[in-house]
C-alpha cells in the first residue's frame, strides 16, 4: 500500500466543499473495517483512505496551510500505513461512564501487548503457532483449538507510556505482521482477534465482509 504524498492533499477550501460527502463515504468504509472486542474495545483497520481522511480533518481543524506543516502531518500518519504483509489498526478503549473509566484505566495498563490474531484449523507449514488460551475456546472444536496460528500485535512506541504513567491510553496504534504462508492461511482459515489481558479477556470472529477488506490490504 503506497504512502500518502503531498499531492494527495486537497487544500482546506476545496476540502470544505467535498467534506459532507467524504464523511458519508468514510463512515461507510469504517463500518466495514471495524470490529468490537467485547463491550469496551473497538478496533478499526487503517488503510490509505482512512489515513488520508484523518489528515484532511486534522488540517481543517488546525487550519494548517503551510506545506512544511502539512508534510509533518503526512509523515506522522504514514507511520500507521500498512506496508507489505501488514495490517494496521487503531485500538480504542471505550468506557463512557466516568467512574468506571477511572477504575479500569489503571487496571488495563499494557493491554496493547495482549492483542493477537488467531487463525484456526489450518495447516501450519512454516507459520508461527501456539495454543489458543483455554478461557476463549470452550465453544470451539477441541481438534481445531489445538492447531492455531498466532500473530501478535505490535504497538507503536507511544504505547510504552502505559508503563510509565501506570494508566493505559485510550487509543493505541498496532500492526499485525504476516509472512506469505500466514496470508494464505488467513484467507481460508477462521480467524479471531483475541485480547488476553489479565483484566480483560475477550475475542471476536473476523466475519467475511471484514476479511475481504483486510485481504485487499494484504494481497
Amino acid at each position: 500500500m503506497r504512502k500518502i504524498e503531498l499531492k494527495d492533499i486537497v487544500n482546506i477550501y476545496e476540502y470544505e466543499k467535498q467534506r459532507e460527502q467524504r464523511i458519508k463515504d468514510m463512515l461507510q468504509l469504517k463500518e466495514r473495517r471495524r470490529i468490537h472486542i467485547g463491550d469496551k474495545l473497538l478496533i478499526t483497520f487503517e488503510n490509505f483512505k482512512t489515513l488520508l481522511f484523518q489528515i484532511q480533518e486534522m488540517l481543517r481543524a488546525e487550519r494548517i496551510v503551510s506545506e512544511e506543516k502539512i508534510q509533518e502531518e503526512i509523515d506522522v500518519y504514514n507511520e500507521l500505513m500498512p506496508q507489505k504483509n501488514e495490517l494496521s489498526f487503531t485500538l480504542f478503549i471505550e468506557i463512557p461512564d466516568d467512574e468506571e473509566r477511572k477504575k479500569l484505566i489503571p487496571k488495563l495498563v499494557g493491554i496493547h501487548d495482549f492483542v493477537a490474531l488467531h487463525i484456526m484449523g489450518v495447516n501450519h507449514g512454516n507459520s508461527r503457532y501456539d495454543e489458543l488460551n483455554k478461557d476463549i475456546n470452550n465453544d470451539l472444536n477441541n481438534d481445531i483449538a489445538r492447531r492455531v496460528v498466532v500473530i501478535k500485535g505490535t504497538a507503536d512506541k507511544q504505547s510504552a507510556l502505559d508503563y510509565k504513567t501506570n494508566r493505559t491510553q485510550m487509543v493505541h496504534f498496532l500492526k499485525f505482521h504476516f509472512n506469505e504462508d500466514e496470508i494464505k492461511q488467513f484467507e481460508f482459515g477462521e480467524s479471531l482477534i483475541v485480547v488476553n489481558h489479565p483484566e480483560y479477556n475477550d475475542s471476536a470472529v473476523i466475519e467475511s465482509q471484514l476479511k475481504r477488506e483486510l485481504l485487499d490490504d494484504l494481497l
